[in-house]
């Protein structure tokens, strides 16, 4: 039995649940900057219709609440998991570093309600090529 001694901490496990439900496909025939494009666009595009939760999720990612931290940790390696996976092995580790940081940042961007979903799917696109080859 868990026992959540902050309200971020809840938010953040209902976070990591839905981020583990959401399918993960990897079509090996289209180029990595389009499987980390459609990824991206996702993950930002999870909870578009839900902005409640979007915004307490954004704030259970940057809290400094000491319960959340190993829960944060299991939604970043989740993050990371998925990123390596539609970059396949071709990535440099810097590369895909840069594309973790930008997903999350993207998130906690839309989350917050700084920018809509949208648009934020569509920016992050531009930071992926920016940072990944077309034809690779």
């Amino acid at each position: 039995m868990h026992l959540f001694p902050v309200q971020d901490a809840i938010v953040a496990e209902v976070y990591l649940g839905l981020l583990r439900d959401a399918p993960l496909s990897v079509d090996v025939g289209q180029p990595s900057r389009a499987r980390v494009v459609a990824l991206f666009e996702q993950l930002v595009m999870l909870m578009a219709d839900e902005p409640g939760l979007a915004a307490a999720c954004s704030s259970a990612l940057i809290t400094g609440e000491p319960s959340v931290r190993a829960i944060r940790r299991r939604i970043h390696a989740e993050l990371r998991r998925r990123v390596r996976t539609v970059l396949r092995s071709g990535a440099w580790p810097e590369v895909a570093e840069a594309l973790e940081f930008g997903l999350v940042g993207a998130m906690v961007r839309a989350g917050s309600g700084s920018a809509t979903f949208r648009e934020t799917a569509d920016e992050l696109a531009e930071v992926v090529a920016a940072l990944v080859p077309g034809e690779v």
